[in-house]
């Protein structure tokens, strides 16, 4: 199979609120980050303000992939066609060939000249889930960096959580069932077989984290407010999760165009 590797830009996306922003919405939301709790208590009346204590704070650029490939197939594959007629019909003649019609049809060995094309474009979360709405960020500001120029990235202001989704292991998910049962299986001739990766991104995502305690419940909570959207949501990156000052170039360029080959021949042959 014929690859090609395009696009293996670093994705850094550009923060549109500040952390003063950040924090004043997060004690405006702060009730969000103790969930259940927080609607539960909140029936016997709204909690003060001086209940509350911001813990922490921390600027942090969360990673997700965007993973984008297509594939072409050209090939010839053997074939019964199947005819059905009208029931007068005893016999059809094809050039010198004659058939006879047995129960309304009949049947003839052909080859078929085929292409197929293939295309997906996914985003895939750097800690490990999908979720669809990573596809906003793809038209928004960014700063790009070519992969191997990625150690230059070291905000001075916030630390970078390190994709725990490896390119190489999202690729060989992403492709081992449709490499499985390619077209060409069987085919009779292949005249190409290509397959493209156009973008495989690591994009960085800023976001500001806030711990809460609830002092008299003894209960702590976390919020996460995006700064490129503005959106806050509850919960933050867990203690398991890699913070580091600057990513290394081979998070992205370990999947070279011969690294792509390897792979897809250790997915055929597995």
């Amino acid at each position: 199979m014929k690859v090609n590797v395009v696009d293996r830009d670093v994705c850094i996306l550009e923060a549109k609120f500040s952390l003063e922003q950040g924090r004043a919405l997060a004690w405006e939301k702060r009730m969000v980050a103790f969930g259940a709790l927080a609607r539960a208590l909140s029936l016997f009346g709204k909690p003060s303000v001086s209940e509350f204590v911001l813990e922490s704070t921390a600027s942090l650029y969360l990673p997700f992939w965007r993973i984008a490939w297509c594939s072409r197939f050209d090939y010839d594959r053997d074939a019964s066609i199947e005819c059905q007629r009208r029931p007068e019909v005893q016999v059809v003649t094809i050039g010198q060939r004659s058939f006879n019609v047995k129960a309304g049809g009949f049947s003839f060995d052909a080859v078929e000249h085929c292409v197929e094309n293939f295309e997906s474009d996914q985003c895939v979360s750097g800690l490990g889930q999908n979720d669809d709405r990573y596809r906003m960020y793809l038209d928004l500001p960014c700063k790009r960096l070519p992969a191997e120029q990625i150690e230059r990235f070291r905000p001075a202001d916030a630390e970078v959580v390190a994709p725990r989704v490896t390119a190489s292991a999202l690729i060989r998910d992403q492709l081992a069932d449709f490499l499985r049962n390619a077209p060409t299986k069987g085919a009779r001739l292949v005249r190409e077989e290509s397959l493209e990766l156009t973008h495989l991104n690591l994009w960085l995502r800023p976001v500001r984290q806030f711990s809460f305690r609830w002092v008299p419940k003894d209960k702590c909570g976390t919020l996460t407010y995006d700064a490129v959207s503005g959106e806050v949501e509850a919960g933050g990156i867990s203690g398991s999760e890699t913070i580091v000052r600057f990513l290394s170039s081979d998070i992205v360029q370990e999947v070279g165009k011969e690294a792509l080959q390897q792979l897809i021949q250790l997915v055929l042959n597995g």
